[in-house]
């Protein structure tokens, strides 16, 4: 597992608002792959993930974090599994003809 801290965005800086989630919660993320968004006074800088890994958010949007704080975490792991897709039909029983009425 890796922590996702706030990094040291500037010597005078020492908070930034986590702006937003790039990727959702339990998302299987890539190493150096955009995750979130923080804006200070003076810029808005993206963190990247640390490593491969499943996205697990710790902090909201919205909220004022502090360098070294942690946002959230990579745990090992492949995420959310897509969907099983749904069976393909079966093909309708071709309708039966009355029988003639005599």
């Amino acid at each position: 597992m890796s922590e996702i801290k706030v990094p040291r965005l500037a010597e005078s800086i020492s908070e930034a608002v986590l702006v937003q989630w790039l990727q959702p919660d339990g998302a299987t993320v890539a190493m150096d792959q955009p995750i979130a968004t923080l804006e200070t006074d003076k810029a808005a800088v993206e963190l990247a993930a640390p490593g491969p890994g499943v996205l697990k958010h710790a902090r909201a949007v919205g909220e004022t974090v502090h360098v070294d704080d942690v946002i959230g975490r990579i745990e090992a792991g492949s995420g959310a599994m897509p969907a099983t897709p749904p069976a393909p039909p079966t093909p309708a029983a071709a309708p039966v003809p009355a029988a003639p009425v005599t």
